[in-house]
Formats: C-alpha cells, structure tokens, sequence
C-alpha cells in the first residue's frame, strides 16, 4: 500500500513544480521590472511596474491595472492608485 501512496505524493510535487516554473517563467519573460512599492495609509502596498512606456499597478487583492500612458511620474502613479483603489499612499519604498 505504500507504493501508490508514494506515487500520489511524487506527482503531486511534480505538478506543483510545473506550476511554479510556469508563474516563474511567466514573470521573467513578461519584462516587467518592479518600479517601486507604494504603502497606503491603511497599511496595504501597490506594486509599480514599468514595461517600456506602460506602467501597471498590483494591487494586494491581486488585481493589475494598466494606468493611462500620460502616468509617467511617481506622483501621477500615486494619483491613479487613489483615482483606482480609493487609497491614499503616504510613503513608497524603492526596490533593492
């Protein structure tokens, strides 16, 4: 019996791995880099991404929003973040 058992664990980290490699792969070739993160006043942060001239913004519930190509600045990302989420941001931290 415990043979199938094994067997059941192994493809279970098989697909897991799978799945990891694809998120992985996925980020990495999308060419997104992590601009900076904004903290809100409820204590919630946004990720800022930049791909060429588009910047998205993540939110914590996992929703992205491509922001408007005249959002070019820090403080007009920090704007759109409010117009979106209705989230005042009070600090932001660069990547390291």
């Amino acid at each position: 019996m415990p043979i199938p058992c094994f067997a059941l664990a192994l493809s279970l980290l098989l697909a897991a791995l799978s799945v990891r490699a694809q998120l992985t792969r996925g980020l990495l070739m999308s060419g997104r880099a992590l601009w900076f993160v904004a903290e809100a006043e409820d204590g919630q942060n946004y990720w800022v991404y930049k791909k060429g001239r588009s910047v998205y913004v993540s939110s914590p519930n996992g929703h992205e929003h491509l922001c408007h190509p005249s959002v070019t600045s820090e403080d007009r990302v920090k704007s759109e973040i409010f117009l979106v989420y209705q989230a005042k941001i009070v600090s932001t931290k660069l990547p390291s």
